[in-house]
């Protein structure tokens, strides 16, 4: 391995993958640079637990793809730590459509590892879940990583785009923890794509549901469910700030929980494309017909769940109710709403609009300063349906 690190420097290409090392029984230190590798490095078939780390820190120590491949696939334990890995890429695996499991990455957790103190940055996915990171282990763990500058994208603008997932983290099982997710641009679970598993304490911001890197620039996604969205899994003491989204900042589906979370600040630019086969659900989900864009929380599930989470100051630009919560089915609990909306929509439907959903007693909606009282009546833009709740107010 040392060798193959040394012939990275020497700016010669890497083809040998660490399988072929199979009897190493050391921890690995990477001296400082940049090493360039052409195939992905591939943990599998060792005897005891090893680890890679850089020798002076991830800032000192780059790992860089080619564009063309994946970086890190871990299948037996293994522990990497300060170091930064940028440029890999995963290619379609034939589950584009499918909204289950399947996650992919660039890097590719199968085993109890742990990565730890490390940047993921500038990786690439098309028509995969993921990009940058896929965990599918029970026991994997991210913790005090950056994941940055990560991109999903579709194979082309007629794939249904709430199929599009992942462009940072996308979790199967395990848990992600302390790391900073931003700037990342994609689909679904732009920042995070949980079918099961946790992400916690962590600070998810400045990420954005559009397709303008990859080759594509086509603009907000109609469709596109949630900077996080939450098919099943567990949000945990998260800061959601400042993301661009088109149905939500948070998407819930299934047996999902968001508790103990700040999802303030975002914006839903949704918008309908012109080269798009499908423009979304409607505010029932219960057919792919006109959407509303909501920036706040969007429950879509009888057992997903929100719990002791603050949720303010989420807007709209072409629509003011809702932008708190919007609940087709669900319960929220013991969480406090507020200044969502902007200046639109009416007092009472601003920060939640509950179609079949609950809302407990214990919820509270701040009222709002005469400054900030509703004067600005919203509509969705030549949608037809002028005086009808809920497209307009």
């Amino acid at each position: 391995l040392a060798a193959m690190f040394r012939r990275c420097r020497s700016g010669l290409s890497c083809q040998r993958s660490i399988r072929w090392y199979k009897h190493l029984r050391q921890k690995i230190i990477v001296d400082d640079g940049e090493y360039l590798i052409t195939a992905p490095i591939v943990f599998t078939n060792f005897w005891i637990h090893f680890t890679l780390e850089s020798r002076n820190g991830r800032d000192s120590t780059i790992i860089r793809g080619n564009g063309t491949s994946a970086l890190v696939t871990a299948n037996i334990e293994t522990l990497i730590r300060n170091l930064t890995f940028c440029n890999g890429a995963v290619s379609p695996n034939g589950v584009v459509m499918n909204m289950g499991s399947g996650a992919n990455g660039s890097i590719k957790l199968n085993s109890a590892s742990i990565i730890e103190n490390c940047v993921i940055s500038n990786c690439v996915s098309k028509g995969q879940i993921g990009a940058a990171l896929a965990l599918a282990h029970k026991n994997s763990l991210v913790t005090n990583c950056l994941i940055v500058g990560n991109c999903a994208t579709n194979l082309s603008h007629v794939v249904k785009p709430q199929s599009l997932r992942g462009a940072a983290v996308a979790i199967d099982s395990g848990t992600v923890i302390d790391c900073e997710i931003r700037d990342n641009v994609g689909g679904s679970g732009v920042a995070a794509y949980l079918y099961g598993g946790t992400i916690e304490r962590c600070l998810i911001h400045n990420n954005r549901l559009e397709e303008i890197c990859c080759g594509s620039s086509s603009g907000i996604r109609a469709g596109a469910l949630g900077t996080v969205a939450v098919i099943n899994g567990i949000v945990r003491d998260c800061i959601i700030t400042n993301n661009i989204t088109a149905i939500g900042s948070v998407y819930i589906a299934g047996s999902g929980t968001v508790t103990g979370s700040e999802i303030a600040y975002n914006k839903s630019m949704l918008q309908k494309p012109t080269d798009c086969d499908v423009v979304g659900y409607n505010y029932t989900f219960s057919s792919r017909t006109r959407l509303l864009p909501f920036a706040g929380v969007v429950m879509n599930s009888a057992a997903g769940k929100v719990v002791n989470c603050n949720i303010h100051d989420n807007a709209s630009p072409t629509y003011g109710e809702g932008q708190g919560a919007y609940i087709a089915s669900g319960t929220i609990s013991a969480t406090t709403f507020s200044n969502n909306g902007g200046q639109g929509g009416t007092a009472g439907r601003a920060d939640i609009i509950n179609v079949s959903g609950t809302v407990a007693d214990d919820v509270v909606i701040e009222k709002r300063a005469e400054s900030t009282l509703p004067t600005t009546t919203y509509a969705v833009p030549d949608d037809g349906l002028e005086g009808v709740y809920p497209y307009d107010t």
